[in-house]
């Protein structure tokens, strides 16, 4: 399965990006994972960095931890998924 979120960034908020207005490509993406834990250990072996978690339950929908891999393109992670998204 596949999830596509098209997303419009109006401003810097939220999005990490320094000017987000005029940002064209695509910012970063997502993988729904069994363990939060294990999945960050394997990303920081190869060399990816914790950047910020977006929610405050990992159990829950729509938590996600980001990172951004060693040429600085971000990324996260969730276990239960996103909105739109199935468990």
């Amino acid at each position: 399965m596949v999830n596509l979120a098209l997303l419009n960034y109006r401003g810097e908020r939220g999005s990490g990006l320094k000017d987000a207005k005029t940002f064209a490509g695509a910012h970063h993406f997502g993988f729904q994972v069994e363990s939060i834990a294990e999945t960050q250990k394997r990303i920081e072996a190869a060399g990816g960095q914790f950047f910020f978690d977006l929610g405050e339950d990992q159990e829950k929908q729509n938590f996600e931890r980001k990172f951004k891999d060693p040429d600085g393109i971000i990324f996260d992670i969730s276990r239960k998924g996103w909105l739109g998204t199935s468990d």
